[in-house]
């Protein structure tokens, strides 16, 4: 049967301290002070002990998870549910995850992923709608370190990468195809933008 390995409890107990105390003192905590023969103690107790801290990964060691961050301004609509799909079948098949933005046409939630980017730290961004004009210049700087694409339906608003839809275009073509198959009376039905 293998030898278990030591707690900081025990070091605690040797020492006569805290855990906590061996915590801050092993770990070298600049934020905190102790006496020098409190520090020895401890110290003392974890080389006797064979104690070692356990090895965390850092920032820098941990393989990064590949991941694209997409910025959806709603999820009830089939157009964007199926765009979103989409983004997630390609990313998944990449290797990439996908972290999905939900703003609601909500600038103030807008403004609150936005600050959570440089958290995430993701490899794409992609906008599936214009940005908030308030963000704009914000967004356009992410662009500079990230890449960045815009899918908008709406004229190109920024510098940013964009793919843009002329749905007036379309509007036309189907419009003409009906008048030319005789219809006079054409409706159009769409969930609303909110």
């Amino acid at each position: 049967m293998a030898k278990r390995k030591p707690t900081s409890s025990q070091v605690a107990q040797k020492a006569g301290v805290s855990q906590a105390t061996v915590s801050m003192i092993l770990n070298r905590r600049n934020d905190v002070s102790f006496s020098a023969e409190t520090v020895e103690r401890v110290e003392c107790a974890a080389r006797e002990l064979g104690y070692e801290l356990p090895h965390r990964k850092n920032k820098n060691s941990t393989k990064k998870e590949k991941l694209i961050v997409v910025f959806c301004p709603t999820l009830t609509s089939p157009y964007y549910v199926l765009l979103l799909q989409g983004i997630e079948s390609v990313a998944n098949e990449k290797g990439y995850g996908v972290f999905i933005c939900n703003t609601q046409r909500d600038a103030r939630l807008e403004e609150r992923y936005l600050r959570m980017i440089g958290n995430i730290e993701p490899q794409g961004i992609i906008y599936a709608c214009n940005p908030h004009p308030d963000y704009i210049s914000q967004v356009e700087e992410m662009a500079r370190s990230i890449p960045l694409v815009i899918i908008s339906n709406k004229e190109k608003i920024s510098t940013v990468d964009a793919i843009n839809q002329d749905n007036t275009e379309v509007g036309r073509m189907m419009a003409r195809h009906l008048l030319e198959l005789g219809h006079r009376d054409v409706a159009f039905i769409t969930p609303p933008l909110t």
